[in-house]
């Protein structure tokens, strides 16, 4: 079976990219006091720091994985093959905290803005960032993109975060092929979507993590 090239769980609030306002921008002439329309500004949103925090977590936790474990405080060297620099395929599940007005007995899904479209943008953008991959335009193919509450999904964690798995497309290709050779029943394969990619998350969150179920 195929291992992923990198699976990062990171945990907290997951934060959305895309989502702007638009702004008028004037400048008031000092000779005539008129006010002159320059252009117009696109404000990104960010309530509580969500977003940004967001993005921290991600590239810390990525860190930990890529970056050159030396004890030099300056070092900026990445492990070997970070960052990506060739097709991938991904597997994204996005934990979001559950609100109080949903069912508690019976499961349910968060089919509420943002979507899972925005999540995935913020991951990205943060993945590149961190230098996970050279540019986020390598990942060519998401076998699963699912946003969901916690412990109600087989990829779900116990608290709000993110599971965000990697693979070759090269390496990819050769397991999905002796896939389709051997019997259903022999070979686990991407093509049923309720299962868990290779290697499926078991960690607990660190002490103290937070979100509410």
């Amino acid at each position: 079976m195929t291992d992923p090239v990198l699976r990062l769980v990171v945990f907290g609030t997951p934060g959305t990219a895309g989502s702007k306002s638009a702004f008028p921008l004037w400048r008031t002439d000092k000779a005539t006091g008129q006010r002159h329309f320059v252009r117009t500004m696109q404000v990104e949103k960010d309530l509580h720091n969500v977003k940004a925090n967001w993005r921290t977590q991600i590239m810390a936790a990525a860190a930990e994985q890529i970056r050159c474990p030396c004890p030099e405080l300056d070092c900026t060297k990445l492990l070997d093959p970070f960052p990506l620099d060739e097709a991938l395929a991904g597997h994204v599940v996005f934990t979001v905290k559950k609100p109080a007005s949903a069912p508690k007995t019976s499961r349910s899904w968060p089919a509420v803005k943002p979507d899972a479209g925005k999540y995935l943008r913020a991951a990205e953008d943060a993945l590149q960032a961190a230098g996970v991959v050279r540019d986020d335009g390598r990942i060519v193919e998401y076998r699963r993109l699912a946003k969901c509450y916690p412990n109600e999904d087989p990829d779900a964690l116990a608290v709000p975060g993110m599971v965000f798995t990697l693979w070759r497309m090269q390496d990819l290709s050769g397991w999905q092929r002796d896939a389709v050779l051997l019997a259903p029943a022999v070979a686990d394969t991407l093509f049923d979507s309720a299962m868990s990619p290779p290697g499926g998350v078991t960690s607990s969150p660190p002490s103290g993590a937070g979100g509410d179920t």
